[in-house]
């Protein structure tokens, strides 16, 4: 899947990796689960495809238990419909309004509402106002690895520019892909697992070039 920047946003055993990137080594004896509290300044913060993403808390930060990104996105904004295969994922709003695609229905959501998607659930969204910020949670923990391998790291916590992220290079992309297949945490419908019912609102132009497209 690629945004409006040419970033490359794909499924769980395609994703390329970030010269910065480290494989998690998801061992009991390497995870820790210590008390801590953060402010969203100091945590690593990632620009990928139209969006900023600030992480958290990871699946090594919280003994595997969950896995917390901070998201603000611009309008249009979003995914094609896709699986996480293992992953539990919720969204609660903090600005902003989304439809959702969650199975067989479209609803809309907006600053307040908490959104639940249990694993295996066909899902996608795309933002309806100028921006919108979510909380977006995975149990167990999982995906920020993926965040972190792709996206670039943010020079301020604002919305990327043209020109901001660093593409992967095809070295980079290899080394992913070998280590990648055993994060199976997201991957995009098969042809008989259902339709993404938002495509049409995702790839107008909805005000912006902005938008994510397979």
């Amino acid at each position: 899947m690629c945004g409006r920047l040419g970033i490359s946003l794909l499924a769980a055993d395609e994703r390329p990796r970030s010269p910065n990137f480290k494989e998690p080594d998801m061992s009991e004896a390497e995870m820790t689960n210590e008390p801590f509290i953060l402010r969203r300044e100091d945590v690593p913060s990632f620009w990928l495809v139209d969006s900023l993403w600030s992480v958290l808390a990871t699946a090594d930060t919280t003994g595997g238990a969950l896995s917390i990104m901070d998201q603000v996105m611009p309008k249009g904004s979003g995914p094609p419909a896709h699986i996480h295969p293992r992953l539990h994922e919720y969204f609660y709003l903090l600005e902003g309004d989304i439809s959702y695609q969650l199975g067989d229905q479209v609803l809309s959501a907006s600053a307040g509402a908490f959104v639940s998607v249990p694993a295996t659930t066909v899902h996608g969204f795309v933002v309806r106002s100028e921006t919108a910020r979510v909380l977006n949670l995975y149990t167990p923990g999982g995906f920020t690895e993926q965040i972190s391998a792709l996206g670039t790291p943010t020079t301020d916590l604002r919305l990327p520019r043209e020109g901001d992220q660093v593409a992967a290079t095809n070295d980079t992309e290899n080394a992913y892909l070998r280590h990648s297949a055993e994060l199976n945490t997201q991957r995009w419908l098969k042809p008989d697992e259902g339709k993404d019912l938002l495509a049409a609102q995702r790839a107008a132009p909805i005000g912006s070039e902005s938008g994510w497209h397979v």
